[in-house]
């Protein structure tokens, strides 16, 4: 549990000090039939890179590679390893169709939360 945790931290603090350093609109932003007050709001230039896609990726792969750690011979590795990869990308094109994210940010949040799920139980 709290290496799991430490993987959802790393991927949140990458995230946050990501999207207040790029600080990179929305594309909701640059749509005049969304009111003024929302494209113009603090959310709206917090873009790069998407924290729902890397937390997503950072959950599921660190369930894959915890459980493929612990059972290594088992007939649903590649289940689990599948369900961690389309998970997170459903996610991600949720997240593009509400306006909220490029693909880019989604592919990079992607990224992130994939290296950070698989890599803190590798660090262990």
């Amino acid at each position: 549990a709290l290496m799991g945790i430490e993987a959802l931290m790393l991927s949140t603090g990458l995230t946050n000090t990501i999207k207040n350093t790029v600080r990179r609109p929305r594309p909701y932003a640059y749509n005049t039939n969304v009111p003024l007050d929302i494209r113009m709001g603090s959310d709206a230039r917090r873009s790069f890179f998407s924290g729902h896609t890397s937390t997503s990726a950072a959950a599921t792969f660190f369930t894959a590679q915890v459980f493929s750690d612990l059972y290594p011979d088992s007939k649903w590795r590649y289940a689990v390893w599948s369900g961690a990869a389309v998970l997170p990308l459903a996610v991600g094109v949720q997240r593009y169709r509400a306006g909220k994210h490029f693909p880019t940010d989604i592919a990079v949040g992607y990224l992130v939360g994939a290296i950070s799920g698989i890599l803190v139980p590798r660090l262990h």
